[in-house]
């Protein structure tokens, strides 16, 4: 599983050259906020399925995503943090849900404009430092962690 979250971000590395228009939108909205010298982008999504599947040790109808990213100002340019993040947290939601046990019943997703009521069920958090990106991907019941060096990115990106 590390292999793919590595190769998982390498292949957002080559998607977040430039930023898309959802991305243009975050880049001055309040989803990208500024605490104590850090950027932080937070935002939620979820998941919708035509039947209950089982996640996380039940059977759920949809799935709320956290994602929380943050970064120390001027470690990268604010944009590239934005299609970074934005990428890299695209590329783990499609690689948990683009699997035979939920792609077939996959009735859509949608970008959460509100902070939802209930606990997440999945979450990731990217954690951009000066030397590479600390990834967590976790659920109630699964937890995956991962660093991933820049050099490790740009090494892959050459290949």
């Amino acid at each position: 599983m590390y292999k793919i979250i590595v190769l998982l971000i390498c292949c957002s590395f080559l998607q977040a050259s430039e930023l898309t228009k959802p991305q243009l939108e975050k880049l001055n909205s309040s989803v990208v906020t500024e605490h104590n010298n850090t950027l932080i982008i937070e935002e939620y999504s979820k998941v919708l399925f035509t039947k209950p599947v089982l996640f996380s040790q039940r059977d759920v109808s949809e799935v709320i995503i956290r994602t929380l990213a943050s970064m120390k100002k001027n470690t990268i340019h604010k944009e590239q943090f934005i299609a970074m993040s934005s990428a890299i947290s695209n590329q783990l939601i499609q690689s948990v849900f683009f699997t035979p046990q939920y792609f077939q019943s996959i009735k859509g997703g949608e970008q959460l404009a509100v902070k939802p009521l209930q606990v997440p069920d999945l979450q990731i958090e990217l954690l951009f430092k000066k030397d590479g990106i600390d990834t967590k991907l976790y659920s109630k019941s699964n937890k995956i962690e991962r660093f991933v060096s820049y050099a490790e990115i740009f090494k892959s990106r050459m290949r």
